[in-house]
């Protein structure tokens, strides 16, 4: 996605005085820290914050030419004209770049846009609910929208990742835990947590200038200090022409996005109102060590879809060093969750202390390799030599009962060597019917639903020589 918020080192531009006609003086002052840190106090004294309560910024608005009267459909610009600035909690600005944006994304972009207002759905209450909380605009919802599309697993060529796009070291800055298990960049709480921090701070610097603090988030502030040095006005409009492209794009997407959001209808936006269904969280808690499949578990969940609810789990096992792990789950899944937690035997298993690492050696808990960033329907064990039901078990941490549970087509008293042990509960099967066509068999129809023809046979009480004929009706499970 976008390379943003990484300077190796800040020059503090401090700006004492502005006049509309006159150009500032400016003190400079060298701050050695690699990421922008989270004590806004720390990286600007007091007195050298751009205050822009003390400037006459004058209009962000850039003068356009009154559009001509031709006879045509309106103008991108007169539809502009008709919306309701009091829907909006970030300055709106009608100039020449938000309305090449609106008309871009209304147009040869209105896929995208569309997609993006979709899938927005997902996470957009979520989002807002955090910004109000921290009594921040609403609208910078928006920016999430351009630097991810509200993709939690979106991962940038700079190594930025999940919705609001940190690179490692920022995140960390910001108190996300980053590590081979755990990468609470695609948690969408905990980013966005993260993201206010980042931002409160970026507005504090620019004296609660939006438009420059968002444009520092995309751009790191090292060079939007010195673009301002440079035009000799903290206007981001005016000093756009010193900044890199993307940056010169990046407010005006983002506010372009947020009136089409809100006027679909008005710019001719397809298909906004199937927005994604709004996910709900349950913030639970998992002690450490556990399988992923032994949570879904108690959550009563399929693996899949406990995933989906915390993608920023990257492996099988929570082998961390902290006692517990955040976790969500969907709310009606919580009583259940908690209550399966408290009576599993693995929860118990340190009885009460942390065990060592030669208890975890013993126990088999070493660390996997498996990833199940993409979200792996299931987890699989091949059978080794000198592999039990139990120690397959302990392994994974797993109750031994629901290991057997779960492979229930294995009838010998212990796994064989070679065979495929199932590590997360199965999906629960269901039938449909099928009607035979004058060219089917039992052998075409085991081809097409991926069975075999003793399968169909079973299901169905079919004897070993019987066939089916046209109009026959079968079960088959799916």
């Amino acid at each position: 996605m976008y390379d943003q918020h990484h300077p190796s080192s800040m020059y503090t531009s401090v700006i004492k005085g502005l006049s509309l006609c006159v150009l500032f003086s400016m003190l400079h002052s060298t701050i050695g820290h690699s990421e922008p840190t989270s004590n806004a106090d720390d990286v600007l004294p007091r007195d050298a914050v751009i205050d822009s309560t003390e400037v006459n910024l004058g209009s962000d608005n850039i003068p356009t030419a009154p559009p001509e009267d031709t006879g045509g459909p309106p103008t991108t610009e007169e539809l502009l004209q008709q919306i309701d600035m009091s829907k909006f909690d970030l300055p709106i600005p009608i100039n020449e770049s938000v309305i090449y944006w609106v008309d871009h994304f209304s147009n040869s972009g209105r896929w995208s846009a569309s997609r993006w207002i979709r899938a927005s759905g997902k996470y957009r209450n979520l989002i807002r609910a955090e910004l109000k909380k921290a009594n921040l605009p609403q609208d910078l919802m928006y920016m999430a929208m351009i630097e991810s599309g509200f993709d939690p697993t979106a991962e940038s060529q700079a190594e930025a990742v999940g919705v609001w796009q940190f690179i490692p070291s920022t995140g960390q800055q910001y108190g996300l835990v980053i590590n081979d298990v755990i990468d609470e960049r695609r948690d969408p709480i905990r980013s966005t947590q993260a993201a206010i921090g980042y931002l409160s701070k970026l507005n504090r610097e620019f004296g609660g200038n939006w438009h420059l603090a968002m444009a520092s988030y995309n751009a790191g502030e090292k060079r939007i200090y010195k673009a301002v040095s440079e035009k000799g006005t903290i206007n981001y409009w005016e000093l756009r022409e010193a900044l890199a492209e993307e940056t010169q794009f990046y407010v005006p997407k983002i506010l372009a996005m947020a009136i089409l959001d809100k006027y679909p209808e008005l710019f001719g936006v397809p298909k906004t109102a199937n927005k994604e269904k709004p996910l709900i969280l349950k913030q639970v808690s998992a002690n450490k060590n556990q399988h992923v499949s032994t949570l879904a578990d108690m959550a009563e969940m399929e693996v899949e879809e406990f995933l989906s609810y915390n993608p920023h789990i990257l492996k099988e096992r929570l082998l961390v060093e902290e006692s517990t792990v955040r976790i969500y789950v969907p709310p009606n899944k919580a009583e259940a969750y908690t209550k399966n937690s408290r009576s599993t035997e693995q929860d118990r298993l340190s009885s009460g202390r942390q065990l060592t690492k030669d208890e975890l050696n013993a126990l088999g808990m070493q660390a996997t390799t498996t990833d199940v960033s993409h979200h792996q329907k299931s987890f699989e064990h091949t059978v080794k030599e000198g592999d039990s039901w139990d120690s397959i078990a302990k392994q994974y941490t797993l109750s031994p009962t629901n290991l057997r549970r779960w492979n229930q087509e294995i009838e010998t008293l212990e796994p064989q060597v070679g065979d495929i042990i199932q590590l997360s509960k199965p999906k629960a099967k269901t039938y449909i019917q099928h009607t035979v066509s004058a060219k089917e068999s039992l052998s075409s129809l085991a081809k097409k639903y991926d069975c075999s023809v003793e399968d169909i046979r079973n299901w169905n009480g079919l004897g070993e020589e019987q066939e089916v004929k046209k109009d026959d009706v079968l079960w088959i499970r799916q």
